[in-house]
């Protein structure tokens, strides 16, 4: 007994034991987990600047210059995830019970890039076409999330799910500060119409290029393993409402999402044209400040992550929340021209970091066998959530003529997933009081 008392503590650093702690502590990044983080590197090439600084602008200031124009954005967006928020948990059902969440994966997503580039063919004066067009690629992208989502029950311990959600979070933001370092150049030398066009092809084709291997190994390293699980007879939306009452902690986790993603959606959707119209930035300032952010945002999401394995995952929400309060008061009633950038950087730590420790912590509460179906539930909150901020945004903003008190306005669902989230059990420390 006295050899194995506390006599790995005087192992010179380096020495064996150094190894096989350093080994345990990242036993969890294996195959598996690369293959699945390597589609958020290409999915990431759509979201990062398609629905952020692309198309709104493209829309505002080529395809729908009038007045109106702001509100008919905010409404496009909230059909488009209204659209995909309640065809997610009938699909995810599917999904769960034929095994076929890798096919619905591969038509989501070359639906996305196929109506990315088809951007490129809308000329100005075309607004409907312009909003069809990006609410099926937004549609199909928040369609393909939850799948995707789906796989991570299944890639890791609940000790881990935190840096595990993080890590794919965090990596994907690769894919993002790809296409921006890919689209610079276009912004530096093409304007109007002929930067978009070009810029939509790229986004399009950049995104099917790296999914396309990212595909082939997800399907080669998961799917296989999932032929032993008994799945429902029928896919069913209203019996997983039904049943809420045997996973109460879950659905307030999916509530509390709810909210805060409704503000985070609407941040994200109308912040480009915000900066543009309230601080004049170019399109090739705003490509800049999104790779500033998209670099933050890269290690806070991972750091977060680890956080919320050490702590607990809603301890870990509440912090990066407080910190979205304060970038959303200071972009709101801030003037001075450094004022953009600060607003990038508060939100580089937290973005990603909130959703993903949203993520790890449904992964952490979702029935086994079922992970497919409450993913895609989650999605439905989520979106169904996010098409409600848009179009509050739109109408204050229309109404009142003044954008910042819009912004003030998505505070209030930021309190609100905070305070739904204090009075939501966390598995980790519960498992920590066993």
């Amino acid at each position: 007994m006295g050899e194995l008392d506390g006599s790995h503590l005087s192992q010179p650093q380096g020495g064996p034991g150094r190894s096989e702690d350093h080994a345990w502590r990242f036993a969890w990044l294996d195959r598996r987990v690369l293959a699945w983080t390597s589609y958020d590197v290409a999915s990431s090439t759509y979201i990062g600047v398609v629905p952020t600084v692309l198309f709104p602008i493209f829309y505002l200031t080529v395809v729908n210059t009038g007045a109106a124009g702001l509100l008919s954005w905010g409404v496009g967006v909230s059909v488009a995830l209204l659209v995909a928020g309640l065809a997610a948990p009938f699909i995810g059902k599917v999904a769960d019970r034929d095994q076929s969440r890798w096919h619905f994966l591969v038509i989501t997503t070359l639906l996305c890039c196929a109506a990315t580039a088809a951007l490129a063919l809308v000329q100005p004066g075309q607004s409907v076409l312009a909003l069809v067009a990006f609410a099926l690629a937004q549609a199909a992208y928040s369609l393909s999330q939850p799948l995707y989502e789906s796989y991570l029950p299944m890639l890791a311990r609940a000790a881990d799910s935190g840096r595990v959600s993080a890590f794919g979070w965090a990596i994907g933001f690769m894919g993002g500060i790809m296409i921006i370092v890919v689209l610079l150049p276009v912004a530096s030398h093409a304007s109007g119409h002929a930067l978009f066009a070009e810029s939509f092809m790229l986004v399009g084709l950049l995104f099917a290029i790296i999914a396309g291997p990212a595909l082939w190994f997800l399907r080669r390293v998961v799917e296989g393993e999932r032929t032993d699980r008994v799945q429902p007879e029928r896919p069913s939306i209203w019996q997983t409402v039904r049943q809420w009452r045997l996973n109460r902690e879950l659905f307030k986790v999916i509530v509390a999402f709810y909210m805060v993603n409704s503000a985070m959606v609407t941040i994200s959707v109308f912040a480009a044209e915000y900066f543009r119209s309230s601080f004049g930035a170019s399109v090739h300032e705003l490509l800049v400040l999104m790779l500033v952010y998209t670099v933050i945002a890269l290690p806070a999401t991972f750091v977060f992550g680890v956080l919320g394995d050490r702590w607990t995952h809603g301890s870990a929400i509440l912090v990066s929340l407080s910190i979205w309060a304060g970038a959303v008061v200071l972009m709101a009633l801030g003037t001075a021209t450094w004022v953009p950038m600060v607003v990038v950087v508060l939100l580089g730590l937290v973005y990603g970091s909130t959703q993903a420790l949203f993520r790890s912590l449904i992964a952490l509460w979702v029935p086994r066998g079922r992970e497919a179906e409450f993913f895609g539930f989650n999605a439905a909150a989520g979106r169904i959530s996010a098409s409600v901020g848009p179009v509050l945004y739109g109408v204050i903003a229309t109404t009142t003529g003044d954008s910042r008190m819009a912004l003030l306005s998505m505070i209030f669902f930021v309190v609100a997933g905070a305070g739904i989230l204090t009075v939501t059990a966390d598995p980790l420390r519960k498992a920590s009081l066993l």
